[in-house]
């Protein structure tokens, strides 16, 4: 039987938002996979998060599967119903933060994932995550 472990995350990083939140702002997510991690090697997957409002991706990914990973090692929101909002405007940060991954596929090939999310409101800007996926012995 596999044990599944939690991810580590293993730099301190942040974002600072410095501009005001707006209703209308979008996020929307694209993962590739790479078997061998090169630049040219990248295929867009099918799993996508559809270009949706921040505060309905929060209210809806985020609060099912990063939420609990990022509640004692960052200043993200957190909330038991519903994110109130707007988007609070301040320094965010993670620093070693473990990621569950229970809510995630029990199995995933080998190799390398990039997940790309582009946020667009008043400043378009997107966040690049970068994972690598490999056996481990139990």
């Amino acid at each position: 039987m596999n044990k599944r472990m939690p991810s580590k995350v293993h730099k301190r990083c942040f974002y600072k938002i410095e501009c005001k939140y707006i209703p209308r702002t979008q996020i929307e997510v694209l993962a590739y996979r790479s078997a061998t991690g090169s630049e040219s090697d990248y295929q867009q997957l099918p799993y996508s998060v559809p270009r949706q409002n921040i505060i309905a991706f929060l209210n809806g990914l985020y609060k099912d599967l990063i939420m609990k990973s990022f509640s004692e090692c960052s200043n993200m929101p957190v909330f038991t119903d519903k994110f109130p909002g707007p988007v609070e405007k301040k320094r965010y940060e993670l620093d070693n933060c473990s990621f569950s991954d229970e809510s995630f596929p029990n199995h995933l090939p080998e190799g390398f994932y990039r997940l790309v999310a582009q946020i667009e409101g008043d400043v378009q800007w997107s966040v690049i995550v970068n994972v690598q996926v490999m056996k481990k012995d139990v």
